[in-house]
Parts: structure tokens; sequence; C-alpha cells
């Protein structure tokens, strides 16, 4: 019963989101996003799925322009998902939190921090560890578990509507995965 009222919750957010204007926030959200590899990761994600997928249908022949359509829905996918995260972000974090969480990733230590930790000075060690121990660094550190729990159920949900709708469209158009 919780999932299906995380779900109910989280469709109604998308539904207003999506019918209302963006607002600051959610754009702020979205822009933290991108900025952290969050984006990055539901873009990769979704190429790994269409690998997957021409593997799978390799025996339909299915056009390389059903591909391209496909790989030109990249976009649209991935802000449906942001826009579901964001729901959760919003959950556990104020406006001012992620601002200062934007400011945090922008800077030169945490992008090294998120790719090339080797690559930390003693100087930016400090930084990051001092981020982390202001009020919104003991934020993110409170809310990590049942943040992590949202987000992977909002990938789970993402990724299992995303690979059945696409596998559903590709049905649609008489293609069936080989066996």
């Amino acid at each position: 019963m919780k999932i299906r009222s995380f779900f109910l919750t989280l469709f109604c957010a998308l539904s207003f989101t999506v019918s209302g204007q963006e607002d600051a926030f959610q754009q702020d959200i979205v822009k933290y996003l991108s900025i952290n590899g969050t984006t990055s990761q539901y873009d990769n994600a979704y190429d790994q799925m269409l690998t997957m997928l021409q593997q799978q249908f390799a025996d339909s022949k299915v056009p390389p322009t059903e591909w391209q359509t496909l790989k030109n829905n990249k976009a649209e996918a991935v802000g449906e998902v942001l826009t579901l995260l964001a729901s959760a972000y919003r959950k556990h974090f104020s406006e001012n939190d992620i601002a200062e969480m934007i400011a945090f990733y922008e800077s030169d230590a945490a992008q090294k921090m998120l790719f090339d930790q080797a690559s930390l000075s003693e100087a930016e060690q400090v930084f990051i560890n001092s981020f982390y121990n202001s009020e919104v660094g003991k934020k993110i550190k409170q809310s990590r578990q049942a943040l992590a729990t949202d987000i992977s159920q909002i990938s789970e949900y993402w990724s299992r509507d995303l690979f059945t709708n696409t596998i559903d469209a590709l049905a649609a158009k008489g293609f069936t995965p080989g066996h």
C-alpha cells in the first residue's frame, strides 16, 4: 500500500508540474541534478537500454530510422525522470538547501570529488569537509537513506516503464525480440 500511495503522490506531483509552468525551484533542482552527475547517469542508462534492445531485436531487422527515433526521445525520457526525482528532492530539501548544493557542486573541488578524487588537493579536501560539516551537508547526510530509497523507487519505476513502453512501441510496428 505504501508503494501505491508513493506513486500516486509522484503522479500528482508530475501532473501538477507538467500542467503548470516549471517554477524556479524545479529548475534549480534540475540544474543541481545536472551538475552532480545524475543527468549523465540517466543518459547512460537510456543509451544502455537501447544497446540492449538493439541486441535483442537484431533478428527483427529494425531499420536504423526506428533506432534513431528512439535515440531522439532520450531527452524527453530523461526529462521525465528528472521531474520525478525533483519531487523527491523537494521532499527533503528547501530552495536554499538546493542553492547551496548547487554552489558547492559548481566548485572545482566538488567536480574533482565526483570525477577524479585522486587529484584533490589538501585545500580542496578541507573545502569539501567544510561543506559536509555545514547545516546543508548535515542535512544531506541525515536524509541520505530516505532519499536513496525514494530515488531507487523512482529509478525502478522509470526504467521499467521506459523499457516496457519501448518494447511495446517496437512490437506495435511488428518487430519482435529474437529468441
